[in-house]
């Protein structure tokens, strides 16, 4: 369980929602530098190909189906996530361009 700014929520459940919606191939959710405890919890979602879908689409289609305290408070896509040697995606708070030019 990840300490969010809303309370705690586990990624499994909005993995498995995710997973759900046709438009999305893989996910990830991870606890993530930020909010006001210091981490928030992130989603990052790797598309089908040819397939659209956008951080709000998600959000919405996930607060529809989960608590929104148990919902990710921030959504990234990623066509191509970092994998482990195995080909998963890797679960320590997937690295989006835009993070690592914060660093």
């Amino acid at each position: 369980m990840s300490p969010g700014e809303r309370g705690k929520a586990g990624p499994r459940e909005a993995e498995d929602v995710l997973h759900t919606r046709p438009a999305v191939r893989e996910a990830a959710v991870v606890g993530a530098p930020g909010g006001h405890r210091g981490e928030t919890v992130k989603a990052f979602v790797g598309p089908r190909p040819g397939a659209g879908t956008d951080p709000a689409s998600l959000a919405a289609y996930g607060k529809e189906r989960l608590a929104a305290c148990t919902w990710p408070c921030q959504a990234e896509i990623l066509p191509e996530p970092p994998r482990t040697a195995s080909g998963r995606i890797l679960r320590r708070e997937p690295r989006s361009p835009a993070h690592e030019n914060e660093q």
